[in-house]
């Protein structure tokens, strides 16, 4: 009976090891291409208003390639937000996000504590009222993952 008991024990903790060793981001099913020597790669994360396009600030990121993993820890979107200028904005504009080789991402509004995933056309609009709003982009890839962050100051005087 403790042989079956053991052996059983056994079996569950092979299991448990089996699964805990299988550490996967969760992504578009895409991997991310590194050009040849980069790690990690440069990847430069855009928002783009109908007037002009702005490059977002760029916070933690975990890349994997091959046995290497890499991650950092940065600043927190609020506190990247504090030395960001914010993006001049129309009510309910609508503003484009531009990354490289079409991840997963995910739109934080920090401001309103909402959160749109996988927008279409990698499109978002702007909140209607005049304000300050802090955005989070989260973008997923198979092998890799980025925090993105912008502000957009909404202004309902018309230009």
């Amino acid at each position: 009976m403790r042989k079956k008991i053991a052996t059983f024990i056994l079996i569950i903790c092979s299991a448990m090891s089996l699964i805990g060793c299988s550490e996967k981001t969760t992504g578009s099913g895409k991997e991310f291409i590194f050009e040849k020597g980069q790690f990690p790669p440069k990847t430069a994360g855009y928002v783009k208003t109908d007037k002009q396009t702005y490059e977002m600030e760029k916070g933690n990121y975990k890349w994997r390639k091959g046995n290497s993993t890499l991650t950092t820890d940065a600043a927190s979107p609020f506190q990247i937000a504090d030395n960001f200028a914010p993006i001049e904005v129309q009510p309910d504009e609508k503003l484009a996000i531009m990354l490289e080789q079409e991840p997963d991402i995910t739109v934080h509004n920090l401001s309103e504590k909402t959160k749109l995933e996988n927008p279409l056309n990698d499109e978002i609009q702007v909140p209607g009222e005049s304000g300050h709003y802090i955005y989070e982009v989260i973008a997923k890839w198979e092998n890799g993952e980025v925090s993105y962050t912008f502000v957009i100051h909404v202004d309902e005087r018309q230009d």
